[in-house]
């Protein structure tokens, strides 16, 4: 199945960092982006194509999605917890677009917020597990500067200006962790940001910096 209009071209792949497949699984839905386009989609209709037989002479069945937006070359594509809003964000410029879904599937194509971040590509988007924080993201640019973003509102505070290389919610999204590039840790309370602990660098680091947290552990 041919998900996307035009494929990635094999000479210019995204970075290592861009996260362009998301999927809202309550809603059944599907959001993916190509070099010229973001798809939303439902997740059965997507089983559905796998299903389909292709055409004469074709292995690739032909696929066509509820809803394409012509953005090109985006970086990041993330659904709140709450599964209400699409997030995305540019390659080059960075910046964040929110959209609500419901306007989406309506084909309602413009974005209810727009967030700016300093013309900085976007290295990670992290929404907030919880439902009931739903609103709130953790975005990491690649100048190493970490915000917490709500983004209903559009308002973003600066956590850290620099040296934030991962970063992790807590299972109940009342905290976060942030890796830094000297190997150390983090945890801050995402309702006052006030710092609740330190993780030191381990003494067999050597040279290296935290480059991820699969998950953060702590209670809140």
């Amino acid at each position: 199945m041919k998900l996307l209009p035009t494929p990635w071209p094999s000479d210019d792949v995204p970075p290592a960092t861009a996260t362009l497949l998301a999927v809202a699984s309550k809603r059944g839905l599907l959001a993916a982006a190509g070099p010229d386009a973001l798809i939303l989609t439902s997740t059965e209709k997507a089983r559905h194509a796998f299903k389909k037989d292709a055409k004469d002479n074709d292995v690739v069945t032909d696929f066509a999605p509820d809803v394409t937006l012509p953005v090109p070359r985006l970086r990041q594509v993330a659904f709140s917890a709450d599964e209400d809003f699409l997030v995305i964000s540019s390659e080059k410029e960075g910046g964040l677009a929110v959209f609500a879904v419901d306007d989406l599937l309506q084909q309602k194509k413009e974005p209810g917020q727009q967030i700016a971040t300093a013309n900085t590509p976007v290295r990670a988007m992290l929404p907030n597990p919880s439902l009931d924080l739903s609103q709130y993201m953790v975005v990491i640019l690649d100048s190493g500067r970490l915000d917490l973003i709500d983004i209903t509102t559009g308002t973003a505070i600066t956590v850290r200006d620099e040296g934030v290389t991962c970063a992790a919610w807590s299972v109940r999204g009342k905290a976060f962790v942030a890796g830094f590039a000297d190997g150390t840790a983090t945890i801050y309370m995402s309702a006052t940001r006030e710092e609740r602990g330190r993780i030191p660098r381990p003494k067999d680091l050597g040279d290296g910096y935290t480059s991820m947290f699969s998950a953060c552990p702590y209670a809140e």
